[in-house]
């Protein structure tokens, strides 16, 4: 029998910790490097390198990444899927993640 892997928690970058396995995050890619390769991610409350198979979008790309949180400081994560969210509005996605967080408290 195959292990399960752990779900992916939908996180802003501040908000992750060490006891985070796979998280969700999304945001506007700042920076590329073609060398490692790898995305820079700013999702407005924080940056986070993310490590790719191969650059599939642009500089100014909105971008939702489902990975492995593989370090902390700087967070780093190794991108499972790197999703297109260019047509989310991101205000009533974050009001989303905030009805989310509140219910999961509940």
């Amino acid at each position: 029998m195959s292990e399960r892997r752990s779900p992916a928690i939908e996180k802003k970058i501040n908000e992750i910790t060490e006891e985070d396995l796979r998280v969700k995050v999304v945001g506007t890619i700042i920076s590329i490097d073609d060398s490692i390769p790898m995305i820079i991610l700013d999702d407005g409350t924080g940056i986070a390198n993310i490590i790719v198979d191969e650059i599939k979008f642009d500089v100014g790309s909105q971008v939702r990444v489902i990975g492995k949180v593989i370090n902390m400081e700087p967070i780093e994560i190794r991108a499972e899927i790197v999703q297109d969210f260019s047509k989310v509005d991101r205000e009533i996605y974050d009001k989303y993640l905030e009805i989310l967080k509140n219910s999961v408290k509940l």
